[in-house]
Parts: structure tokens; sequence; C-alpha cells
């Protein structure tokens, strides 16, 4: 999870992203999934982990960090720009549940398969019901994906399991913009009626002004 468990309760949006980043047999990747949660409350990784690629210090104590939180200075793109996706839907970070599709670790989506053993494919039939588990607690009105490829990101994944419904663009009509889509998705014990929107990838963009706007309708 990138949120803090506190997160996994009753909300507006639930971000997506495809899968961690990083070399899954480097240094510090060896922990459980249960023990790098850890019940962290009032977390984000996008505010409280250390993206710098060259630091070194130790993990939540670097000189990156001041009171738990990444110096403003040292936040990369992707965490700024995700944290403008939040204040567009007027959230604090902390409070929006945030999950990969896939739980696996890998450099790339290329990689994926070499490195971990099982496809994209095969990753997601074991980590869907997981998500659907969340769903069901969460229950958001929207689902954000960061990213809309359909063959390289969590808003493909869901647009299979939704049956492949029709989608349309939202806001921006160039790439700061994203698409949307109706989706009814069955939970273990319900079903949930929600949005799906994906936005520009953090890593390269932030969500344009006509997005930003649209976003923050949807929270109203």
């Amino acid at each position: 999870m990138l949120s803090g468990t506190d997160a996994l309760r009753p909300g507006l949006a639930y971000i997506m992203g495809l899968n961690p980043g990083g070399d899954p047999k480097a240094e510090g990747y060896e922990r459980s999934i249960i023990d790098s949660v850890d019940e962290r409350r009032q977390f984000s990784c996008y505010l409280n982990e250390c993206w710098q690629p060259r630091c070194n210090g130790p993990e939540g104590a670097c000189e990156h960090i001041s009171s738990g939180l990444v110096k403003p200075e040292y936040l990369v793109k992707h965490q700024r720009n995700v944290a403008k996706l939040a204040n567009a839907l007027s959230l604090d970070l902390r409070d929006i549940f945030s999950a990969n599709a896939i739980f696996a670790r890998s450099t790339s989506k290329a990689t994926l398969a070499k490195q971990t053993g099982h496809s994209m494919e095969e990753w997601w039939r074991v980590c869907w019901p997981v998500h659907q588990h969340f769903l069901g607690i969460v229950r958001p009105k929207v689902i954000i994906t960061l990213g809309y490829g359909f063959g390289s990101s969590a808003f493909g994944l869901l647009w299979n399991v939704a049956g492949k419904p029709d989608y349309r663009r939202l806001g921006d009509n160039g790439r700061r913009g994203g698409w949307v889509f109706d989706a009814d998705f069955p939970l273990p014990d319900s079903k949930l009626k929600t949005l799906v929107v994906g936005i520009p990838h953090p890593s390269y963009m932030a969500v344009g002004a006509e997005l930003t706007e649209a976003l923050h309708a949807l929270a109203s």
C-alpha cells in the first residue's frame, strides 16, 4: 500500500498505480508486504518516503526528510504531481487509500515477467481479489489510475474487469487530459458502481487545468 492503514476506510477516492518500481533483488526489498506496511498511520509514500535515486540514508530518517515529511525541494516529479492531484480533489493525500494494481516489484513493466516469474496478467489475477476486498471497504466514488494506457496501466486492467465499457475524454483534449468510464465491479459481498479515471502518468506530467476542474467537480 502507498497509504497508511488508517486510510483503508470509506472515502471519496482510490488511487491505483501499476506496480512498485525498483529491482526486486535490491537490498531492503526482501521484506514481506505485511512487514512493509507495519501499521503506518497518517502516511503517504508520496509525502513521507524519500524517492531520491542517490539517497543512501536510513529509511525515514535521511537528510531529505524533516519531521517525518520529505522536504518540498526533494520531492520527485511523481510525488509532486500526485500531490497536485490530491489538491484537485480537495483531499489530504494521507486520507486517500492508494495501492498498486500489482504487488510485485520490477524495474519496468517490460521486465516484470523476467524479474518476478509471472506476467502482468498472471499477477493481476491474484491481486484483483485483494483490491476487491479493499474496494468493498473504501467504496470510492472514483478510482483514479496513474496512467491510462490500455496495456500499460491499471486503467486497462480495470477496463477489462468492467467488461470493456465505452470510455470518454475528461478535461483537457491534449496529453494532460484524462479518460473515464463507468464501471460496476463485483465485490465479495456486493457490487460497486463507480467511475474509473485515468490521468496522465505523474512521472511525466501533472493533470491539466481542465482535468483539474473536472476532478474538483467530481469531489464536490
